[in-house]
C-alpha cells in the first residue's frame, strides 16, 4: 500500500480533522545499511522529512520518517538512499499524477484531484511536467 521495504516501521498515524491530513510516521529499523554489495553501520538521523502519499478520502496522506545517515568510504554523512519517494512526493503519488495527466492534461485540474500545489504538477519549462519530467530521469 505504501511500498515502503521491511526495514520501516509503521510508528503512528495521526489524523487531522482541522487540516484534514493523515500523517504515517516510519522508523528505519535496521542497524545496517547496504549499498552496491557494501554495508554501513548507521550514524545518526537526518531532521524529519514528508511525502506526499496518495489520499484516503478528502484526507491528503504523507509519510514522514527522521532517515538515518552512514558514513560513506571518504568519510563524509550522507542519507540512506530511499526508494520508495522524491523529493517531496512518493513514487506511487507520482505514476498515479502521470496516469492523470495523460487522460486529462490540464495541470490544475490534476493538483486539485490530487491534492496538491500546482508547484508539483505544473510544468517546470513550458513543456515538461516536474513529476513526469523526474520519472523520465528515473527510467519509468
Amino acid at each position: 500500500m505504501f511500498g515502503i521495504t521491511v526495514d520501516f516501521w509503521i510508528v503512528s498515524v495521526v489524523k487531522d480533522a482541522e487540516k484534514k491530513e493523515i500523517k504515517i510516521h516510519l522508523k528505519y529499523l535496521a542497524k545496517h545499511f547496504k549499498k552496491d554489495d557494501k554495508e554501513y553501520k548507521l550514524d545518526d538521523h537526518s531532521p524529519e522529512r514528508e511525502w506526499q502519499h496518495l489520499s484516503w478520502f478528502e484526507y491528503r496522506c504523507y509519510l514522514a520518517c527522521s532517515l538515518p545517515r552512514y558514513i560513506s568510504e571518504d568519510g563524509t554523512p550522507k542519507v540512506i538512499d530511499v526508494n520508495v519517494a522524491g523529493k517531496s512526493y512518493t513514487h506511487l503519488f507520482a505514476a498515479k499524477v502521470i496516469v492523470a495527466l495523460q487522460k486529462m492534461r490540464v495541470q490544475s485540474a490534476v493538483s486539485s484531484l490530487f491534492q496538491t500545489s500546482a508547484y508539483i504538477v505544473r510544468r517546470d519549462d513550458g513543456r515538461r511536467c516536474r513529476i513526469r519530467h523526474s520519472s523520465k530521469r528515473r527510467g519509468r
